[in-house]
C-alpha cells in the first residue's frame, strides 16, 4: 500500500508546502543555521563537537544545561566570550522537548534554520563544505531529514582521551538508519517541536493539514520507517551519530550517568547495536585537519 499512495502523497505534500510557502520568510535573521542542544556532564566532548560544527557552517549554538556536575562552565566560557554560544541553565527534569519548546519560544527568530541535534552527533556534508551550501536546494522546505549513520566502539574498551572522537570510531553501520535529525526552517509554524521529525502547519480550503520532513531525495517521511534511499552513491549528507564509542564510554555515559531524558540503556541494546557494525566510514575524515588547527588555535 505504501508503494502505491507514497508517490501520490510526495506530490499533494509538495503542492501544499507551495501554497502556504511563507511570503514575508527570510530577510532580517541574525543567523543562517543554529544549533540546539540539551546537555548533561558532557563538558570532556564540547571543544570538538563544536569546532567541527563550526567548520561546517553552524554559526551560533544555544546550550542548554541539564543538572551537570563537571567543568562545563570553564569549557564554555571563551565561546560565551566570542558570542558563539548562549548558554541556558535548565534544572528540568525529563528537560529535552521542554528545551526545544523553550528555544522555539525565546530564539527561533534570531536564525533561518534550527536543528536540534545531541553532543555525540556530528553533521557530515559529502560534497559541499557547509551544511547551508547543502541547505540551498531545500531553501523552500518547511524541515529537511538527515539520517544518521551510526557509529560504534571500534572494537575499543577504554576512551583514547588524546585521540578525536571523530578519528577514532570509524567502524559503523553498513547502511544509513531509517531514523536522524531534522533541520528546522523558522518561518514555517509546526504541530509541535521534535528533533526526529516535524509536521508543518499548511491549509487548503480552510483545512489543517499537516506535511511531514521532507529527505533529501524529495520524499516526505510519512512512516516511521521511510528511507527509501536506492544507492549509497546518490546520498549528500549524514549525521555521523557517535551512539556509544568505547565500551567504557557506553557503561558511564549511558547506564551509570543516563541520559537528559532518563532513555533505559543496558547491555543487551549495547550489544545488538555493535553486532551491526560491519562496514567502516571516512567521510567525515575530510574536516580532520581542519578541526585539528582549530582545536590547536584553541589551546595556544
Amino acid at each position: 500500500m505504501k508503494k502505491i499512495f507514497a508517490p501520490f502523497l510526495d506530490r499533494i505534500f509538495a503542492l501544499l508546502i507551495r501554497l502556504n510557502r511563507p511570503r514575508n520568510g527570510g530577510g532580517g535573521e541574525k543567523f543562517n543555521l543554529v544549533v540546539c542542544a540539551i546537555f548533561k556532564d558532557e563538558a570532556r566532548w564540547m571543544p570538538e563537537w563544536i569546532e567541527h560544527h563550526r567548520i561546517v557552517g553552524v554559526e551560533h549554538f544555544f546550550l542548554y544545561n541539564n543538572f551537570s556536575s563537571d567543568n562545563y562552565k570553564e569549557v564554555l566560557a571563551p565561546y560565551i566570550g566570542q558570542g558563539l554560544v548562549t548558554l541556558v541553565d535548565w534544572p528540568v527534569e525529563n528537560g529535552q522537548f521542554p528545551a526545544y519548546e523553550h528555544f522555539w519560544a525565546n530564539y527561533r527568530h534570531q536564525a533561518q534554520w534550527v536543528t536540534y541535534i545531541d553532543l555525540d552527533e556530528f553533521f557530515c556534508p559529502y560534497y559541499e563544505q557547509t551544511i547551508c551550501d547543502w541547505l540551498l536546494k531545500y531553501k523552500h522546505q518547511p524541515s529537511v531529514l538527515v539520517y544518521w549513520k551510526m557509529f560504534g566502539t571500534s572494537g575499543k574498551l577504554d576512551h583514547d582521551r588524546h585521540e578525536l572522537v571523530t578519528q577514532q570510531y570509524t567502524v559503523c553501520w553498513d547502511r544509513l538508519d531509517s531514523v536522524g535529525k531534522v533541520i528546522i526552517n523558522t518561518d514555517w509554524d509546526f504541530q509541535q517541536m521534535y528533533h526526529h521529525r516535524i509536521k508543518a502547519k499548511c491549509k487548503f480550503l480552510g483545512l489543517n493539514i499537516f506535511v511531514p520532513s521532507v529527505n533529501e531525495f524529495g520524499h516526505y517521511a510519512k512512516w516511521p520507517i521511510d528511507r527509501r534511499i536506492a544507492r549509497r552513491k546518490e546520498t549528500t549528507i549524514q549525521l555521523n551519530h557517535y551512539w556509544s564509542k568505547s565500551y567504557d564510554s557506553y557503561r558511564i555515559g549511558k547506564i551509570e550517568r543516563g541520559d537528559v531524558n532518563n532513555h533505559l540503556r543496558d547491555y543487551q541494546l549495547f550489544f545488538a547495536h555493535e553486532q551491526n557494525n560491519r562496514s567502516a566510514d571516512y567521510t567525515i575524515f575530510r574536516f580532520l585537519v581542519k578541526l585539528k588547527l582549530a582545536l590547536r588555535q584553541k589551546e595556544e
